[in-house]
């Protein structure tokens, strides 16, 4: 979560709690405070290797077409495979 808000960030630690469970995988999110947010996901994807970064896109980018911003960044940038999901691919599922 970069640059969230307290309240955002315990939502999306509940989120990805739930998702974890109804899918068998493990979760971990962290809070990361910079200006850029495609930045800090960098970056920290560098320091903590991983296997996949996965990401929510809500594609309102419209100079990276169907992409944000900031998931286009990420997949530009970063040397850990991204897995892009369409923001509305679960909405309701985790309320």
């Amino acid at each position: 979560v970069a640059g969230a808000a307290p309240l955002a960030s315990r939502y999306v630690e509940r989120l990805a709690g739930r998702v974890a469970i109804a899918h068998g995988v493990y979760s971990h999110v962290t809070m990361l405070n910079d200006r850029s947010a495609a930045k800090a996901i960098v970056r920290w994807a560098e320091v903590h290797p991983t296997t996949l970064l996965m990401m929510a896109s809500h594609g309102e980018g419209a100079s990276d077409g169907l992409l944000g911003g900031t998931v286009m960044h990420v997949v530009r940038h970063a040397l850990t495979p991204v897995a892009v999901v369409p923001a509305h691919a679960f909405d309701g599922q985790f309320d």
